[in-house]
């Protein structure tokens, strides 16, 4: 009862207090920070109470753990509901139970994305102590083999990144990219995911860690043809996002999928393909598009060319190497086409590259490869004369025929080489020898 009135009373959403508008002067600003540091320091102060009751009373550990599980309603459950269960979860001998019942919550759709940002939004001070459990629970539910959990697993992912320190923020990561080497092909495709959030709505954050996540190609060949497409967009955000000048993380790029391209192995060429086409809808892409979802409106509008020089020269550059090297392989053409026709769908390409690649498939690449049937010679059509079985009427046609002789075969009128009867005897022409 003491729990359940706890968690009814302690309601730590309405205090806290958002960033003061823009307008908002330099002693307001000065007072905001002085509440938000008050009304952390009170948040702290309750949460150590708590924490310290749970860790030394076993009877205060159960009841958070009854009370929290009979939450049977989504708008039921509170942030301090999250809060303790990260308390429960640094604590060894309960770390499997509370695992079990977060993959309950989960499954049960109890544990919302509202709640979540919400406490990560207004406590991060005070779950910053339990960072290393928070990560440990979040690699083990990435693991788990229910797409809802390793979805939530992703979600809390982005969370933690987002709401903790450069240390924090390498931690993870780093568990990102053990995930991507354990083989496991869903542990696999979840922790791709993460990165690729963690890529669109942190780039500047993500960019610090750009030499960290490039370790990931050491795991290329492993990973089956949507990871590795997945896994070179993301590394193509990480180093053409912005127009600064190219750094370690392009020339690398660059160089590995030129090696890929010219490799006599198909499976290498298929890798290269693949990366060459993601580098240039990186670089190719239009300045004024900043939602993929405005795909085809967004095409129709823009008309002139947006793209920097330097930019255009690489993604045509690219477009050559990658042009060149599927031109003696129908294998990597056709994959190199589907590729591109997917980008080309999405309406983010520069009109300039777009026009390009227009004049280079369609004109050059059909000339050089479109077979022009030419109309054939009108001759007199050859007769076959059944008592000679020689040809007559034309000088074109096929092989001179003549009859099989019967002493040759052995057969009887009516009577295949199989000796079974047939209802018609045997044509009498046949090849010759």
């Amino acid at each position: 009862e003491i729990i359940t009135e706890l968690r009814e009373r302690l309601d730590f959403e309405s205090t806290f207090i958002p960033a003061p508008a823009a307008c908002s002067t330099p002693r307001s600003t000065q007072l905001h920070l002085a509440r938000v540091s008050t009304e952390s320091s009170d948040q702290f102060v309750v949460f150590d109470t708590i924490r310290s009751s749970i860790c030394f009373q076993k009877a205060v550990a159960d009841g958070w753990m009854n009370a929290i599980e009979a939450v049977a309603e989504v708008d039921s459950h509170r942030a301090i509901d999250i809060f303790v269960l990260f308390i429960l979860h640094s604590i060894s001998s309960r770390r499997k139970a509370v695992e079990s019942l977060f993959c309950t919550k989960i499954r049960s759709r109890l544990f919302s994305e509202e709640l979540m940002s919400t406490v990560f939004g207004s406590h991060t001070g005070a779950l910053r102590g339990f960072f290393p459990s928070i990560l440990s629970l979040c690699e083990t539910l990435l693991c788990s083999s229910s797409p809802s959990i390793a979805a939530f697993a992703t979600s809390l992912y982005q969370h933690v990144f987002g709401s903790f320190d450069v240390y924090c923020q390498q931690e993870v990561i780093g568990a990102l990219i053990t995930h991507i080497g354990s083989g496991m092909p869903s542990e696999i495709d979840h922790a791709l995911d993460a990165l690729g959030a963690l890529v669109e709505t942190q780039g500047k954050a993500m960019q610090r860690f750009a030499i960290l996540i490039k370790g990931v190609l050491d795991y290329l060949e492993h990973l089956a043809v949507g990871q590795i497409r997945r896994l070179y967009q993301v590394l193509s955000v990480l180093a053409f996002s912005s127009l600064e000048e190219v750094s370690s993380v392009q020339d690398e790029l660059h160089t590995l999928i030129r090696k890929q391209l010219s490799h006599t192995e198909a499976k290498y060429r298929r890798m290269g393909v693949m990366g060459a086409v993601m580098i240039v809808q990186q670089l190719a892409r239009r300045r004024d598009v900043t939602d993929l979802t405005l795909q085809a409106a967004s095409a129709s509008q823009a008309r002139d060319s947006t793209l920097p020089p330097a930019r255009k020269k690489q993604a045509i550059s690219m477009l050559d190497d990658v042009m060149r090297s599927c031109s003696h392989s129908p294998e990597s053409s056709i994959l190199f086409y589907d590729e591109m026709s997917s980008v080309v769908r999405k309406g983010t390409l520069d009109t300039a590259v777009l026009h390009y690649l227009g004049d280079e498939v369609t004109t050059k690449y059909q000339a050089r490869r479109a077979l022009v049937w030419l109309p054939r010679p009108s001759i007199s059509q050859p007769s076959l004369s059944h008592s000679t079985g020689h040809l007559s009427g034309g000088e074109w046609g096929p092989p001179r025929l003549r009859p099989w002789p019967p002493h040759a075969t052995g057969l009887q009128s009516g009577q295949c080489r199989r000796g079974i009867h047939c209802r018609q005897p045997p044509s009498p022409w046949h090849a010759a020898g």
